[in-house]
């Protein structure tokens, strides 16, 4: 009897499912189908460059399994490319994850998750980062806490801190579209622990603020 086939993770879905060739219409096309799996193995080997045990180990596979995985995705992508034929991503026996993100929020002490968010962005004592993948923070202290007007630049004190999303009680306009520029969100959470505003903010509860919606005030941010 077959050993069953172990499910796979995969952290988030394709940007596009579909590929071929230009020029060439789909009814003349042959089809490769790419599973998510082997998507996913693609993504993590070649894109991020892990290596395979390091990789087997976010899809929870064995080593072998995924160079399984990844040779027979090499083989559809070159066969793809060097027979112009078309590419379909589905499929495969997976589990799909969400991608961890870095929030950051303004807090008025350096406790972690018992912390409370800090009603002014810019000159809140402290930046606690959480991490929803690894469920874990890191406090950083924020020098720019007394600036003066018109010269609030928190985001100086996160420099290479791959942040992916700011919580706060409110922000500006301008300081939303220079975030959302630099390809972070921005989400209103008017007060609670950094543990509560997790929570809420894995179970998409917070509000977006968006250049729309933002405050018009300078001590709403």
């Amino acid at each position: 009897m077959a050993r069953p086939c172990k499910c796979r993770r995969v952290c988030g879905n394709p940007e596009a499912y579909y590929f071929k060739p230009r020029g060439i219409p789909v009814s003349q096309l042959e089809e490769v189908v790419l599973t998510l799996d082997e998507f996913e193995a693609v993504r993590l080997a070649d894109l991020e460059g892990l290596y395979q045990e390091d990789a087997a180990k976010r899809m929870n596979v064995s080593r072998q399994t995924f160079g399984n995985i990844i040779e027979s995705a090499h083989k559809k992508i070159a066969d793809t490319i060097i027979n112009a034929r078309a590419l379909r991503i589905k499929g495969g026996i997976v589990k799909m994850e969400k991608k961890a993100v870095k929030l950051c929020i303004p807090t008025a002490t350096n406790e972690g998750k018992k912390a409370e968010v800090y009603g002014h962005f810019g000159s809140a004592p402290f930046f606690t980062i959480y991490d929803t993948g690894a469920d874990t923070v890191e406090v950083i202290d924020n020098a720019n806490q007394h600036h003066e007007h018109g010269a609030c630049q928190p985001m100086s004190a996160l420099t290479d801190r791959k942040i992916d999303a700011v919580v706060c009680g409110g922000m500006g306009a301008r300081a939303v579209l220079k975030l959302n520029e630099g390809g972070i969100k921005v989400y209103r959470a008017a007060a609670g622990t950094v543990a509560d505003i997790a929570g809420q903010f894995i179970k998409g509860g917070l509000e977006e603020i968006t250049v729309q919606n933002a405050c018009s005030q300078h001590n709403c941010h």
